[in-house]
């Protein structure tokens, strides 16, 4: 049989194009992984189970890939970590979205309060004073 025979039998060419959706379906699935389940993760309203929200930590923050194209995934992984009690790793994960875009207020508000509130008021102290300054530079 040649090829000019299997691309006239139209099973061919079908068989090669669900071939390709597959493939392409897999490997989405396997880059966006972490992705999807925080997301999925984020809707709760609670974390019944908080080791998969430490695999999904370990992953994204020791992988050392992150960008500043992935901080929507990180804004909600700390959340997911707030909601699994997890707050030094929301803490660590927050700091990292800073280096990455220090112009972003409302994380550095985020952080400075959740320093505040676990008791770490020296760490949170330079937080509050570049927020004050930003206020006062706005008004």
């Amino acid at each position: 049989m040649d090829f000019i025979m299997l691309i006239r039998r139209r099973w061919f060419i079908a068989f090669l194009s669900i071939s390709h959706l597959c493939i392409v379906w897999i490997v989405f699935q396997y880059i966006y992984e972490e992705e999807i389940l925080i997301n999925r993760l984020a809707g709760y309203r609670e974390v019944a189970d908080p080791s998969s929200v430490r695999t999904i930590y370990t992953r994204l923050v020791d992988s050392g890939g992150i960008l500043r194209s992935r901080l929507q995934v990180l804004y909600r992984l700390v959340d997911v970590l707030i909601k699994a009690g997890m707050y030094d790793e929301a803490i660590e994960v927050m700091k990292r979205i800073l280096n990455l875009a220090p112009e972003n207020m409302e994380m550095r508000l985020r952080l400075a309060l959740l320093l505040h509130n676990q008791g770490r008021y020296m760490e949170a102290e330079p937080h509050f004073i570049v927020l004050l300054k930003e206020l006062e530079r706005n008004v």
